[in-house]
């Protein structure tokens, strides 16, 4: 094995072991019956017990870890990616709008929960099929939506700028999401025994892991910016081609205007 592997290779397995760790955290927290030291303590010390658990959060970092990459194929290496052709930016685009359609539809979850609180309604939401199909249903189209949206968002931009938009927007939202659902979820608990299947907690679970699978992103691109703007600094952001001496206004090679050009004229 080539010992320029090696070093990758441990960082990857750390960066697992940090996801697994992270992870039980988070769960932890969202497990937790009455938002209390003392509950998330036992509920952190019940699940570092189980090593099926581990084997589960091994795996579920595992698929984190390998779509994080996929979606970072843009902003891997400062070089111009193919995602000028079309080509590296469908993962990105792919997982991107996936993981905005599970923030929208967990957090219509969370309000529904908000709805029977006001009405009165102790059904559980989540119980309903039809409320189950139709949030499968609202998922695909809100997947559909995102794809639509990122792309537009991304045409004719250098990808790496694109992708730390999106993540950004993403982080925030969820973000915003979680603030916005906890007083509703600390309600639903109140009124019931059972809150693992309802829409609040839904959306705790499911936010929680996007914005701990967002954060790898997040801190990779912040990490690479100075490389990453080194190199948008003296070639085309487009087809990588070098200004030189006497640049012009636009690449030679792909009449993309130069980036200090545009970022001067608005």
């Amino acid at each position: 094995m080539p010992r320029v592997r090696l070093p990758l290779i441990l960082l990857a397995f750390g960066y697992l072991a940090a996801l697994m760790l992270v992870q039980t955290l988070v769960l932890a927290a969202v497990g937790d019956h009455d938002y209390r030291i003392t509950g998330y303590i036992d509920v952190l010390v019940e699940l570092a017990r189980e090593p099926v658990w581990w084997l589960y959060q091994f795996i579920i970092a595992l698929i984190m870890l390998v779509t994080q990459a996929l979606f970072l194929l843009p902003v891997r290496s400062p070089k111009p990616p193919r995602a000028a052709r079309g080509r590296s930016l469908f993962f990105t685009l792919i997982s991107g709008a996936f993981v905005g359609g599970i923030v929208v539809i967990v957090g219509l979850l969370g309000l529904s929960e908000l709805i029977a609180i006001l009405a009165f309604d102790t059904t559980n939401v989540m119980e309903n099929p039809v409320c189950v199909s139709l949030a499968g249903l609202l998922l695909v189209v809100n997947w559909l939506l995102w794809g639509c949206a990122l792309v537009v968002f991304v045409r004719d931009r250098w990808s790496d700028t694109a992708v730390g938009r999106v993540v950004g927007v993403l982080i925030g939202g969820t973000a915003i999401e979680w603030i916005v659902i906890l007083p509703i979820d600390a309600m639903v608990r109140r009124r019931t025994d059972c809150y693992c299947n309802t829409g609040s907690f839904l959306t705790l679970l499911f936010g929680g892991a996007a914005l701990v699978w967002l954060s790898g992103p997040m801190a990779y691109i912040a990490l690479t910016r100075r490389r990453r703007k080194a190199f948008r600094a003296t070639r085309c952001e487009r087809c990588g081609y070098p200004k030189g001496p006497s640049p012009g206004e636009q690449c030679p090679e792909c009449g993309r205007m130069w980036a200090s050009v545009t970022e001067k004229g608005g």
